[in-house]
């Protein structure tokens, strides 16, 4: 088996969906028989051995950094975060220190043990330049890109984007395989690397086991919940538009809409407050418990104006819960695919006000008489991270053998 270094932003106890992906690599390509040695940002340098990985903590020395919006805080507070980091996102691609920093501890790394296999996982850019530094001075050891986002997203400036791209087209040329989450993002990835390049959908997933739901129970309110933050454009505004609509013409009244998690100011129309619940984070597996006993439909919304081949990491962890899904995204996108695939889902354009009531209203009738759709246990099984990561194993063994 293959010793393997994984070079990431994101790993615990820092907590996001891409420390859940980082996390599931290490956890489970471990029991596949790697080792792994991963090098991550920390808040000053240390090492810790867990079992058969050994993780390196590195401080990121520079001193601008980005904010920390995922705290819940004054309104004033989060916008003032919220235009930093923008500000700061249009001035600075990546930190050189983190880079630096990389490179030294890769070298002692490799240094004294065989590296066979090298993940950077992106974001941040920083990872990706590190490591081509390091395929350029160790040129054997084999090199995944793990491109967990779209370079092109939209959030930077065109200068920004240009200069990620521009990285991101010379650097990709040099690594032997590349990872993408969905199949259209893989085929813009494909442009920019060589002709031998192998390339691989590796979608997020979900990591814990599929919950018993008791069928034959029913909670006296229709509940609705979505989980985790909204921003920009990612917004309850339609939703609340059509909520509003079937209360006020009476068609729903026993209904309660639950927002878990959400660290920015929601503004909710004075007609539905009443229905609107906010709840405070919640630590992971207390929130699938919670949203496997509580609710009776999980909200995804991705608009229109989101670069195409988004499923958003929540819709896996919904996958797994098995609940009914509201999904307010674009119609002819891989989150609508996924969600008809499951087959217990409701879909309608975020944007669309009349779909998006007629979505509700359906799930609540189905609700309301007993005939609330099962999810497809096929797709359900395909989505759990070790299924995603045994692709990642395959892949593995497949670059090193070849010659």
């Amino acid at each position: 088996m293959a010793n393997i270094l994984l070079i990431t932003d994101y790993y615990p106890p820092r907590k996001s969906i891409a420390t859940n992906r980082m996390k599931a690599f290490e956890k489970y390509l471990s029991q596949m028989g790697h080792k792994m040695f991963i090098i991550t940002l920390g808040d000053k340098d240390s090492c810790i051995v867990d079992g058969t990985t050994t993780i390196y903590y590195c401080q990121d020395d520079d001193v601008i950094k980005r904010f920390d919006t995922n705290i819940k805080e004054s309104a004033w507070k989060h916008y003032l975060k919220c235009v930093w980091n923008i500000v700061f996102s249009n001035m600075y691609l990546y930190s050189t220190s983190w880079v630096k920093h990389i490179v030294g501890v890769a070298n002692e790394i490799v240094q004294n043990n065989h590296i066979d296999v090298m993940i950077t996982s992106y974001p941040t850019i920083g990872t990706m330049v590190a490591g081509e530094k390091i395929k350029v001075k160790y040129p054997n050891i084999k090199w995944i890109m793990d491109m967990r986002d779209a370079v092109w997203s939209p959030g930077s400036s065109e200068r920004v984007q240009d200069k990620m791209l521009c990285i991101t087209n010379a650097v990709a040329k040099r690594c032997d395989a590349i990872l993408a989450v969905s199949q259209p993002h893989l085929e813009k990835y494909s442009k920019m690397a060589s002709s031998t390049t192998k390339l691989l959908v590796i979608t997020n997933g979900y990591d814990f086991d599929v919950p018993v739901i008791n069928r034959a129970s029913r909670n006296g309110m229709f509940n609705i919940a979505f989980t985790g933050n909204f921003y920009g454009a990612l917004s309850p505004h339609y939703f609340f538009i059509a909520l509003s609509n079937l209360v006020r013409k009476r068609k729903i009244e026993d209904i309660r809409f639950k927002v878990i998690g959400n660290h920015s100011v929601l503004s909710v129309p004075g007609d539905i407050k009443l229905f609107v619940e906010e709840y405070d984070y919640m630590e992971y597996s207390n929130l699938i418990e919670y949203c496997a006993d509580n609710i009776d439909l999980l909200m995804l919304v991705i608009p229109r104006v989101r670069e195409r081949g988004i499923y958003t990491g929540k819709i896996f962890d919904y996958i797994g819960i098995g609940k009914p899904i509201l999904g307010l995204v674009p119609k002819d996108d891989v989150a609508a695919e996924l969600i008809s695939q499951a087959g217990n889902g409701y879909i309608a354009e975020n944007e669309n006000v009349d779909e998006i009531e007629e979505a509700i209203y359906k799930a609540y009738m189905d609700w309301k008489n007993n005939n609330v759709p099962q999810i497809n246990k096929d797709v359900q099984e395909t989505y759990h991270r070790r299924i995603q990561v045994a692709k990642l194993d395959g892949l593995i063994n497949e670059i090193l053998n070849s010659k």
